[in-house]
């Protein structure tokens, strides 16, 4: 029979050995959680790979605020460009480019408004260039990309915005002295949101061209790999428990 020391030994190794397992158990709990949502993400809309001459088609428009609304230079201010075809930017959606018409255009990856102050006999209005994504899904989204300025070094900069139903929820003030930025937000979205992303003039539109990169991605509720991360957890506290006792 073991004595009293033997036996004291072997519950201190035991409990050494389950001190070992509760940590690799709740190391791995905290893995799989922090994995959950990057192993679940998808992407549900690419402003570069989404584009198309087809107004709506992949949940894109295209087309600028005028002020003419009741809600002037939001999304309810809206209005469709009417052309697709080449234009000064490559293909793009676009108005008269001639004189009486405006610059303003939205292509795969380049946006520009146009100002009240112009060039080449075009209407002396402003215009914000708008690409409008309507969504699909209902929940959280993960809106990324980039707004950057390729234009002219004449031009006194873009305003450069996202509105999510009406909020806006970034701005920048885009000049050749400070060229781009990079975003990475969330929204709550439901069925029929609306996103807009825009391109605004300064005093000028001289140079405005603007480029801009999106993807949107849905943000998963907790998956299975989250469930399984919540399993671990309890079998951690089971041995916790154990060895308390």
């Amino acid at each position: 029979m073991k004595n009293s020391r033997e036996i004291t030994a072997v519950r201190r190794d035991a409990r050494h050995h389950a001190a070992k397992i509760l940590a690799g158990v709740l190391l791995i709990a905290v893995l799989l959680s922090g994995l959950a949502p990057v192993a679940n993400a998808v992407v549900i809309a690419d402003s570069s790979a989404d584009f198309s001459g087809v107004q709506g088609l992949h949940n894109w428009s295209y087309g600028y605020y005028n002020g003419h609304s009741a809600t002037p230079y939001k999304p309810g201010d809206f209005v469709f460009l009417p052309t697709y075809g080449a234009s000064v930017s490559g293909t793009s959606w676009h108005a008269l480019e001639a004189p009486g018409g405006t610059w303003t255009l939205a292509s795969a990856q380049q946006q520009h408004p146009n100002g009240p102050q112009t060039s080449g006999g075009r209407l002396s209005e402003e215009q914000w260039s708008v690409r409008r994504w309507v969504s699909p899904v209902a929940g959280h989204v993960q809106i990324a990309g980039s707004f950057n300025y390729v234009g002219t070094g004449t031009s006194d900069g873009t305003f450069d915005s996202l509105t999510v139903d009406n909020t806006t929820i970034l701005s920048h003030h885009v000049t050749p002295a400070n060229p781009g930025f990079s975003f990475s937000t969330t929204a709550t979205v439901h069925v029929g949101s609306i996103l807009d992303f825009a391109v605004a003039p300064g005093t000028t539109d001289y140079g405005d061209a603007t480029n801009i990169c999106v993807t949107i991605s849905t943000v998963p509720e907790p998956s299975t790999l989250a469930l399984a991360a919540f399993g671990f957890m309890g079998l951690a506290w089971g041995c916790r428990r154990k060895l308390r006792s």
